[in-house]
């Protein structure tokens, strides 16, 4: 994969942590179902990289405390 492509992911996974740090517990396990939905309809893991990413790093930040 090149720096450029690994940049881009980077960028895309900051813009949707943002969003995914406001979301409730609740919402944030919902976050989770949804993804998993989109896999079943046919989304590629590359296509939903960013997003999965975010919530599994909010979600350690959540248990973890850090």
């Amino acid at each position: 994969m090149s720096d450029r492509k690994l940049k881009q992911i980077t960028e895309a996974v900051r813009a949707k942590a943002e969003m995914i740090s406001r979301l409730s517990d609740q919402e944030l396990r919902m976050e989770t179902k949804k993804l998993k939905q989109e896999l079943a309809e046919g989304k590629s893991l590359d296509e939903i990289l960013p997003e999965a990413y975010a919530a599994i790093a909010e979600a350690d930040r959540r248990i973890l405390g850090i």
